[in-house]
């Protein structure tokens, strides 16, 4: 299925930012921008919490809520230190173009820790990896959620965060995602989290997967 921009597969984009950092969502309008959805992408207000994580975690549950109630069929999100690699509209059209009917979260940055444990997957196409729940894949500065997982997501996640314990990683949403959902992933990876040394870090374990994994087979 041939498209103008292949964000047009999706309802709705949305960047999360906190108020008090304007500058970010000025920064991260270039990368928009170099992906031609600037006049698509609308800001999400993140929730400021004392515990950053949590209130990031909180932000996304958030928008998927309003996704739920605009009766959206999917949404993207994108956070807003998100940094292109190499930007290639054709490769997440080829991606999006194999992803299933049934897929619930698809991502375009991602982490994966493929030194410290096993990458249970199946390649469905030259540019879409499907990562099984329970493999350590880790991010949300750039993904989609579909609406059948919305409820699921919702109801479940919450709880969280009651009990929340930074130093506990399982409550973060992107490793609560892992253990209960497979994510569809672009490959190559194509954004990073540009924060600190993780750009390096996310590069590094995709190349590291890469290179121990055989195409189209399992670990």
């Amino acid at each position: 299925m041939a498209m103008r921009n292949a964000f047009d597969f999706f309802d709705a984009i949305y960047c999360i930012n906190l108020d008090g950092e304007p500058e970010r969502w000025h920064a991260i309008q270039s990368q928009f921008e170099t992906a031609g959805i600037k006049d698509r992408v609308v800001r999400f207000s993140g929730v400021k919490d004392d515990v950053r994580s949590r209130g990031c975690s909180l932000t996304h549950l958030k928008l998927i809520e309003h996704a739920r109630s605009e009766r959206l069929s999917n949404v993207f999100i994108f956070e807003d230190d998100t940094v292109f690699l190499d930007w290639n509209g054709r490769v997440l059209e080829n991606a999006l173009n194999a992803l299933p009917d049934d897929w619930g979260l698809f991502n375009v940055g991602y982490n994966l820790f493929a030194e410290y444990s096993g990458i249970r997957y199946r390649q469905l196409s030259e540019n879409l990896i499907r990562v099984e729940k329970g493999s350590d894949v880790r991010s949300n500065n750039a993904y989609a959620v579909n609406h059948n997982v919305f409820d699921t997501l919702i109801d479940n996640y919450r709880r969280h965060f009651d009990t929340w314990k930074d130093d506990v990683g399982m409550w973060h949403l992107d490793q609560w995602y892992a253990r209960n959902f497979d994510r569809y992933c672009v490959i190559p990876l194509m954004s990073v989290q540009d924060q600190g040394n993780k750009p390096q870090i996310f590069v590094s374990n995709y190349e590291k997967f890469i290179e121990n994994h055989v195409p189209g087979g399992c670990c």
